[in-house]
């Protein structure tokens, strides 16, 4: 996921503050790759911050389709401090490709076993 990526990723690594910058009407922090050495294929270009909580608002990447950016938007607190986008939007060279709504979500919900036995058939065939 993206907070193991944030962690261990190489495209997370050598990253530095390139300024402050307006993003509807709000300051945040840019990160972008330093550029020097092996950050030179790093296909991250840009990371947007909120300055005054913190949150990742924006990710822009640049690949062979183009750049393709990820915009994460309606951050709520579900548990103690955790706080999760419930609108996330992807677009690709400024076309939107993907947009995401989370409606409802359950942290640790009581599952029936059931969801968990392995199936008699697989296929159409039995075990």
């Amino acid at each position: 996921g993206l907070a193991g990526d944030i962690k261990e990723a190489a495209e997370w690594q050598g990253l530095k503050t390139s300024g402050r910058v307006s993003y509807k009407g709000v300051p945040h922090f840019r990160l972008v790759p330093d550029r020097k050495g092996d950050s030179e294929l790093n296909p991250l270009e840009a990371a947007l911050f909120d300055e005054k909580s913190g949150l990742l608002v924006q990710l822009t990447w640049v690949t062979r389709g183009g750049r393709v950016t990820f915009t994460y938007e309606d951050y709520r607190a579900v548990v103690d401090d955790l706080w999760i986008p419930h609108s996330i939007k992807v677009e690709r060279n400024g076309g939107l490709v993907e947009a995401v709504e989370i409606t409802e979500l359950a942290i640790n919900p009581s599952l029936a076993e059931k969801l968990f036995v392995e199936p008699t058939k697989i296929k159409g065939r039995k075990h």
